[in-house]
């Protein structure tokens, strides 16, 4: 993956709140890929 930005902020596409996404990136075919860290033990 070759990583693009931390902590990147998008507006939603129906007006509604602003969402950040904690790693952006794009795979080995240019798709995006989106990463969301979690932190806890809880397996869900």
């Amino acid at each position: 993956m070759r990583f693009l930005a931390s902590e990147y902020v998008i507006d939603c596409a129906d007006g509604g709140r602003r969402r950040r996404i904690d790693s952006l990136g794009l795979d080995e075919n240019g798709a995006p890929v989106v990463v969301e860290y979690k932190r806890g033990t809880d397996a869900g």
